[in-house]
């Protein structure tokens, strides 16, 4: 079957019950390419300022795809309406993976996102900093997973190495730096040691 170029607002409407019926897919090529101009524009937002025009309309057209599956004409939206915010969530969901050093799994963002929404209730509520304890109570998680979510949080971006840790010995402070090895002298003198047994050396 074939298609016209151009939807009108009605016959979008007919198309996309069209296709949650039978979903046909020629007939979701066709939506998709109708809407090509929504990924343009967003993707000219998103994209022009840090010169990633190209990779942010190819994340903006994975959201229009997204959206054509998703979208449900009964509700009485208008897909530009519905596509808009499914496609800007990807761009937006693309930078924040992107600057991310080490990608935190799904699961773990999420129960980050809760911890600092309980610690900011409890804290309210005990007026004190609330427990890691108290924290996995309240959300029913152990305490394991607590701790696990909020170390994640140091992945995201790299120390400085004149970052200061207070110590428990004497009280001082020291610099992050010192926790790092030094050089090993002898790496560089290693094949100028003395060969094996029974080498014969002439």
């Amino acid at each position: 079957m074939r298609y016209e170029n151009k939807i009108s607002k009605k016959d979008s409407s007919d198309l996309f019950s069209e296709y949650k019926k039978n979903r046909d897919r020629e007939l979701r090529d066709h939506l998709i390419e109708n809407y090509l101009y929504i990924p343009k524009l967003l993707s000219r937002k998103y994209g022009y300022k840090n010169g990633e025009y190209e990779d942010i309309f190819q994340v903006a057209c994975l959201g229009l795809v997204l959206a054509v599956d998703r979208f449900d004409p009964t509700q009485g939206y208008e897909f530009g309406t519905f596509a808009t915010p499914t496609i800007v969530g990807e761009i937006k969901k693309y930078h924040r993976d992107k600057e991310q050093l080490i990608r935190i799994p799904r699961k773990i963002q999420e129960l980050n996102h809760q911890i600092n929404q309980v610690r900011e209730l409890l804290e309210n509520q005990l007026l004190c900093s609330p427990t890691i304890s108290e924290i996995a109570v309240h959300l029913e998680v152990t305490e394991e997973s607590i701790i696990k979510a909020m170390e994640s949080n140091n992945v995201y971006y790299p120390k400085s190495l004149s970052v200061e840790y207070e110590s428990n010995k004497d009280g001082k402070f020291i610099n992050f730096i010192d926790f790092l090895g030094t050089v090993d002298i002898n790496f560089e003198n290693k094949d100028k040691r003395t060969e094996p047994f029974g080498t014969n050396n002439n």
